[in-house]
């Protein structure tokens, strides 16, 4: 193994040490270029919790085929629940379609269901029966 002090002092070895040098800050820049999206990163948490809430709530006796759609109730798609710049929750509401969703007992054991495994208030969950 190479002492610091020796590698430093001994001339033929500074090409090495300036190519290592290079390379720590090439790799230093690359690492920082990769920015991520926050809004990307938001509403792929949200799609996932949608998809989770399908999963589960297609679990209840009678709903069948479950989808969900989870909104802020803006028009722009990218803003789904999250500001990027605030970083708070805007859950505006919850659109359920289920095969079961003309079944007043299955809707409201749907709408519970999502309340609860979405932390949304059951006045802001719809549900409506699949075609």
């Amino acid at each position: 193994m190479i002492k610091i002090d020796k590698l430093f002092g001994d001339k033929k070895n500074n090409g090495l040490i300036y190519i290592l040098l290079a390379m720590g800050i090439m790799l230093l820049i690359l690492g920082n270029t990769t920015k991520k999206d926050p809004q990307q990163e938001v509403n792929n948490v949200y799609s996932s919790r949608a998809a989770e809430a399908e999963e589960i709530l297609s679990e209840i006796k009678g709903a069948g085929k479950v989808c969900v759609m989870i909104s802020d109730g803006e028009k722009d798609e990218t803003s789904l629940l999250v500001s990027p710049e605030k970083k708070e929750k805007r859950d505006a509401g919850v659109l359920i379609v289920a095969d079961g969703g003309n079944n007043s007992t299955i809707r409201e054991k749907l709408v519970r269901a999502a309340s609860v495994a979405l932390g949304v208030s059951a006045h802001k969950i719809e549900v409506f029966e699949r075609k």
